[in-house]
C-alpha cells in the first residue's frame, strides 16, 4: 500500500498519479491525500496514517519555506520514504525524483535564447498567491542577468502588463488564456507582435494558438520512475528531464 502525499491536485499531479498508477499495475494500491501547501495538515496525514502504508511518496511543497518539513518526514521510517518533485536540502540522503527548478529554467530558456533576443525584454508570469517555488524566480533572474536581457517579473498579469515587442514565459495556465485572450483583443499573433513561453507542457499547448513553446518537465516520467523504485525496491536519487519544446509561438 502507497500513501501519495500531494500540496494539491492540478492537472500536472493527475498526470504523475495516473502514470503512477499505471506503472505499478495489479502489484500495489495508492491512495492520495492532500494537504494544501499546510504544514499542520501535511503532520496531522502522517501522524494518521504511520503503520497503515508500506510507502510514502511526498511532494514537499509548502507555504512555510522555513516550516520543519524534514522532521515531520523523519517521522515516517527512512525505508518508507520517496520524495518527488522538490529536492528538500535538510534530506539529501532521502531516495527522490526531482525538479532543479532555478537550473531548469536557466538550461530550457538558455536553449531558446535566439529566438528571446528578437524581443526588447522578457517578463516573468509569476503569481505570488499560488505558491509556485522561489527557485523558478530566482533561475529566471539569474538568467536574464547573466545574458544581458532587460526584464520584470509579474506578479498578477493585467491587460496593461501586455507589451507589443515583448517576451513572456508564464507559469500559471489560468494566466496563459489571460494572456492569449488579451493577445486577441489587440489583434497581436504569438511569435511575431509577443514572445510566449508557458510552463509545463500538454496537448493543448502543442495546438493552442497554432502550437505554444514550452519549457517542461514530464510529469508521467517522474511518476513512472517513482513507480519502478517501489517495484524494485531500486531507490536512488534521479534528476528528472526538464526540456525547451520549441512551437510557434516564440
Amino acid at each position: 500500500k502507497v500513501a501519495l502525499i500531494f500540496n494539491k491536485l492540478s492537472n500536472y499531479k493527475r498526470n504523475l498519479y495516473y502514470s503512477f498508477i499505471e506503472t505499478l499495475g495489479s502489484k500495489a494500491t495508492a491512495d492520495v491525500f492532500i494537504y494544501n501547501y499546510d504544514l499542520l495538515q501535511f503532520k496531522n496525514i502522517v501522524d494518521s496514517n504511520l503503520t497503515k502504508y508500506d510507502y510514502f511518496v511526498i511532494l514537499p511543497h509548502f507555504k512555510d519555506e522555513h516550516g520543519d518539513v524534514a522532521n515531520v518526514i523523519r517521522t515516517i521510517p527512512k525505508e518508507k520514504v520517496l520524495l518527488v518533485d522538490r529536492n528538500l536540502e535538510s534530506l539529501k540522503d532521502y531516495p527522490i525524483v526531482y525538479q532543479e527548478y532555478e537550473k531548469d529554467i536557466q538550461s530550457a530558456l538558455g536553449e531558446g535564447i535566439g529566438l528571446i533576443r528578437k524581443y526588447r525584454k522578457i517578463n516573468l508570469v509569476f503569481p505570488a498567491d499560488q505558491y509556485y517555488p522561489v527557485y523558478i524566480r530566482r533561475g529566471f533572474q539569474i538568467f536574464c542577468q547573466v545574458n544581458g536581457l532587460e526584464f520584470s517579473v509579474i506578479d498578477q498579469l493585467r491587460k496593461s502588463d501586455v507589451k507589443k515587442g515583448e517576451a513572456y514565459v508564464i507559469i500559471s495556465d489560468d494566466d496563459l488564456y489571460r494572456f492569449i485572450k488579451i493577445c486577441r483583443t489587440e489583434n497581436w499573433k504569438p511569435g511575431e507582435d509577443v514572445g510566449l513561453v508557458a510552463y509545463n507542457d500538454n496537448p493543448v499547448k502543442e495546438i493552442l494558438e497554432n502550437g505554444i513553446t514550452t519549457i517542461s518537465t514530464s510529469h508521467d516520467e517522474i511518476g513512472r520512475l517513482a513507480a519502478e523504485m517501489i517495484l524494485t525496491k531500486n531507490f536512488r536519487r534521479i534528476k528528472s528531464p526538464f526540456q525547451f519544446i520549441q512551437r510557434n509561438s516564440l
